[in-house]
């Protein structure tokens, strides 16, 4: 379970978002170590009740910040191999934190065969995106359906990445 902090998805309008993920996925990601390495380098900072991504003082970094830096490395890539990223790509163009990963992982997923179910379950921010702030308009099983319970069909969605 990673907790986020915040208001995500307006879910019971509670402070922390659960997100269940794998420890592996089936391509071999492992959100497990990664996660674990970012909380023990959080623990040695002291920051331990902090924004993952924040500053010294415990600030969220500015999104554009952590964008540039990772689309620097995928720029670093591309130059090293374009197998990986191709030449032709305008990475700082046709990339964007905001959208890339999301939009890769629910494609990714799809192509492995997650059923459609699966995917909205885990894309259900889209419902409150749309909503502008209100409550959205879903099926009653979606308003009734319990986060903790739905833990096998949200990880189904991590494991096929």
């Amino acid at each position: 379970m990673v907790p986020l902090l915040g208001r995500y998805k307006t879910e019971n309008a509670e402070r922390y978002h659960l997100t269940p993920l794998v420890l592996r996925s089936a391509s071999g990601l492992e959100f497990g170590r990664w996660v674990s390495r970012l909380a023990d380098a959080k623990q040695m900072q002291g920051l331990t009740h902090r924004p993952a991504f924040s500053d010294d003082r415990g600030n969220v970094i500015d999104p554009r910040w952590v964008e540039m830096e990772i689309l620097d490395r995928f720029r670093a890539i591309q130059e090293k191999d374009s197998a990986i990223i191709k030449s032709d790509v305008q990475v700082y163009e046709e990339y964007g934190i905001s959208r890339s990963f999301r939009r890769g992982a629910t494609t990714e997923a799809r192509n492995q065969k997650v059923s459609d179910s699966d995917v909205n379950l885990m894309n259900r921010w889209r419902n409150f995106e749309k909503a502008g702030g209100k409550r959205p308009r879903m099926r009653m099983q979606d308003h009734y359906s319990d986060t903790a319970l739905l833990i096998p069909s949200l990880l189904c969605f991590s494991q096929a990445l």
